[in-house]
């Protein structure tokens, strides 16, 4: 499945209808998240209310499925609506994109995980993907939605994340 399969499918759901119905003045489509395990995806659309300051996501399978809301993650960085016709690259692509990179510049890292979230960041539209490595660090590579242009991208220990320390700053 890809992006805007998703977004389809979510709009043509009954579920989707009826949030939409309650919140379209106070939420707007906030991020996609993709799971992937042993090459299946696992697809989840977030839509923030900002007046709630929660977010309210969908699991996207062969029924639609409503979680409740949940509070954000609080951050320095605001959640931006995400414009479905920024995202011009397909999932695979970015894919493929971020693993020719993986591949690059962190040649001796295996991924045993890896997920993503298509979300609006300052650069606009982004594929924001993380793999987890055998050796308990995290790559994540960046990449513009439009065009497939990577314009970050870094490796992490685990362990590293407490003391807020990177191994490599990438681009």
């Amino acid at each position: 499945m890809d992006f805007h399969s998703a977004i389809e499918q979510l709009h043509k759901s009954k579920t989707h209808k009826e949030f939409v119905k309650k919140n379209a003045k106070n939420c707007f489509l906030a991020h996609a998240f993709v799971m992937l395990d042993n090459g299946k995806e696992e697809w989840q659309i977030g839509y923030f209310c900002p007046k709630e300051d929660l977010m309210s996501s969908f699991i996207i399978d062969k029924e639609i499925t409503e979680l409740p809301p949940a509070e954000v993650l609080k951050s320095h960085i605001a959640i931006k609506a995400l414009d479905p016709k920024e995202v011009k690259i397909d999932s695979q692509e970015a894919m493929d994109i971020a693993d020719k990179t993986r591949k690059q510049h962190y040649p001796s890292d295996v991924p045993i995980k890896t997920f993503y979230i298509i979300q609006h960041l300052s650069e606009g539209a982004v594929y924001n993907i993380t793999f987890v490595t055998q050796r308990f660090s995290t790559i994540n590579i960046k990449i513009l939605a439009k065009d497939g242009t990577v314009f970050k991208h870094s490796n992490e220990t685990l362990m590293q994340f407490d003391k807020g320390e990177s191994s490599d700053k990438g681009k």
